[in-house]
């Protein structure tokens, strides 16, 4: 706070501001500074314990804390809850076990309007969860993201039935992360409009039925499948936004009917059936993204709308996976994506690629005829060489080369670079002219329609 004298002495200007002035100064303030400011003297002091950031939105982040710094961060927070009294707040943990705060938050569930837990170690999930036994009348929204990676399959936690003793008539929205849903759902989730889940942790498991009678949008994604009573079109009849990203292919016997007359769709690992006919519902010309997901050596492809109308009654996004062709050169072809962009490749007219040094994903470039727009970017381990079969599409308009942003190319990368945009110099027609030819960036200029390169690095060293 520059407007504090040194030791936080106030100045004269600050002594004689009107507390109507203060609380409003209080308004553009992060609690630091807010900390700070109260510090001045009693009147500030005042004025700070009073205004709602101070005892409405209260947040524990202790994943760089410990020690004596964590301790007094929660003894804050704590201080701050009991300042709440019964007034509605919204409450965030992240990073930290809050098994002992949830202690003193059980009895504040009567006035909780938002909860918030992240960052917390599945293994500790159930014994977190039980505590969830009071009503919550006010709760509208609750997000529990859970880390299972120290968890074992069968500790993936559970929400029981009772849970908030079956009492949560203003829940709204409901976010979980590797935390299971029991079967039959609990009561206190019948109200929803906004419901997600994951799940990373075990082997996959059908999702238990929630109702979706005011549901406006309802994501999947992990280990899981639906249960036969998901299958009814009218499951369906209200929801405007699905998002399905489930691991392993996607039943035939699932309500795709239903799911395509929803507004926005975005669908993952269909069969091609299924892929074929939501592309074929994307109105215009298409747009493809993709990139290398270094845990499974696939390329994770995204397909949708280039230029999504607005007010356009259906907005539709696409997701898949081909396999890397380093050993397997067939593998990638007959993978269910590479056959569904194969299939609509005259439709496809921008491309944003993160390059790997694989060819699988380099080799779709050729088959887009329609291809116009080509971003591609590379990362610290990438090769360039051979990828001139961008320079194969004779619609070609723009190819842009970028670094992945905080990495610098090696210099063979960085050399191929340099001589691929050479040879693509030398077979440029006249009238292409260099504007700027330099390492951080090089823009050709060229008339409507021809061929035109951007190469712009991040963070090139100096020669």
């Amino acid at each position: 706070m520059t407007s504090l004298g040194q030791d936080g002495v106030t100045t004269p200007a600050l002594a004689r501001m009107p507390e109507d002035v203060l609380r409003a100064f209080f308004d553009f303030l992060e609690l630091y500074d807010q900390l700070r400011l109260m510090s001045v003297d009693h009147r500030y002091r005042r004025v700070g314990m009073a205004h709602p950031f101070y005892w409405q939105y209260l947040g524990l982040n202790a994943e760089n804390l410990s020690g004596i710094a964590l301790e007094g961060a929660t003894c804050l927070f704590l201080v701050r809850l009991d300042l709440s009294q019964t007034r509605p707040v919204v409450i965030s943990l992240h990073g930290c076990d809050p098994r002992s705060i949830l202690q003193h938050i059980v009895g504040h569930f009567s006035h909780i309007r938002s909860l918030t837990i992240s960052g917390v170690d599945a293994a500790h999930g159930q014994e977190i969860l039980d505590t969830f036994d009071k009503p919550a009348p006010v709760l509208r929204k609750l997000v529990l993201q859970f880390d299972g990676q120290s968890a074992a399959p069968a500790t993936c936690p559970i929400i029981a039935p009772a849970t908030f003793a079956t009492s949560a008539p203003s829940l709204r929205q409901l976010s979980l992360l590797n935390v299971m849903l029991s079967n039959p759902v609990p009561d206190a989730f019948s109200n929803l409009s906004v419901f997600s889940i994951t799940i990373r942790v075990g082997i996959r498991q059908p999702l238990p039925f929630i109702a979706t009678d005011r549901m406006e949008k309802f994501s999947v994604s992990g280990r899981l499948w639906f249960s036969p009573e998901y299958y009814a079109l009218n499951v369906w009849r209200n929801v405007k936004s699905l998002s399905i990203l489930t691991d392993g292919p996607l039943s035939d016997a699932y309500p795709w009917d239903a799911w395509r007359r929803i507004p926005m769709l975005t669908v993952g690992y269909a069969s091609l059936e299924r892929s074929l006919a939501l592309v074929d519902d994307m109105p215009g010309s298409l747009r493809l993204e993709g990139r290398r997901d270094a845990s499974t050596a696939r390329g994770a492809f995204n397909i949708a709308t280039r230029q999504p109308a607005r007010g356009a009654p259906l907005n539709r996004m696409l997701g898949g996976a081909i396999p890397a062709s380093l050993h397997e050169p067939g593998l990638a072809r007959a993978s269910t994506m590479f056959s569904t962009i194969n299939a609509r490749a005259e439709r496809f007219v921008e491309f944003n690629l993160a390059l790997a040094d694989w060819d699988c994903l380099v080799s779709l470039i050729p088959r887009l005829p329609a291809l116009a727009d080509l971003h591609l970017k590379l990362d610290d381990t990438a090769s360039f060489a051979g990828q001139s079969a961008a320079l194969c599409c004779p619609a070609i308009q723009r190819l842009i080369l970028r670094a992945k942003e905080g990495h610098n190319p090696r210099p063979v990368v960085l050399g191929d670079l340099e001589k691929f945009v050479d040879a693509a110099l030398s077979g440029a027609t006249e009238s292409m002219k260099i504007l700027s030819l330099e390492r951080v960036t090089f823009v050709p200029d060229s008339p409507a329609g021809a061929c035109k390169y951007i190469y712009v690095p991040h963070h090139i060293p100096p020669d």
